[in-house]
């Protein structure tokens, strides 16, 4: 085969003879060579490496709301363990008492528990839920009790959580 390795003087079937064969070969492997150093010969990175991205991510994400940042962030300084389950209470406000039981009524099929009792004059309805605290979680938590208090004319007053380590 002339003293040309294999892959280069190996002749295709056909009307092509040895003088097109190589520089069709060259050319393929240069292509090849090419790709792969474009990326595509990459190793997908395991699931475990996408999730600890994610939870670095997260670990340094805070609520949207400013309240609910300054929450979260003094349970970060004082070393809460966001991995783990944490009871977590939450305060809305009634102007009456009939709107603060259907509240907790309604919220007691999604895991919470709670009281209703007469504080300086409103309705309060303490509401307490175990739950893995994150930023994403504590701003869907404010949506669903923005959406239980705003068509009752009460109020949402926010969150708190004990330090977990």
């Amino acid at each position: 085969m002339n003293g040309l390795p294999w892959y280069i003087a190996a002749e295709l079937p056909g009307p092509m003879s040895k003088a097109y064969n190589a520089p069709m070969i060259r050319g393929f492997l240069v292509f090849c060579l090419l790709i792969g150093g474009l990326g595509c010969s990459k190793i997908p990175r395991p699931v475990d490496d996408y999730k600890a991205d994610r939870a670095a991510k997260e670990a340094t994400r805070l609520p949207k709301d400013p309240g609910d940042a300054q929450v979260y962030q003094e349970l970060r300084k004082a070393g809460h363990d966001f991995t783990k389950p944490t009871t977590v209470d939450f305060y809305l406000y009634f102007p009456e008492e009939g709107a603060a039981r259907g509240t907790l009524q309604a919220l007691s099929s999604d895991g919470y528990a709670g009281e209703i009792k007469m504080t300086n004059g409103q309705w309060e309805c303490h509401l307490t839920k175990t739950m893995v605290i994150s930023a994403e979680a504590i701003d869907m938590e404010r949506l669903k009790m923005r959406e239980m208090t705003v068509n009752s004319g009460g109020h949402y007053d926010g969150w708190g959580a004990p330090v977990v380590k």
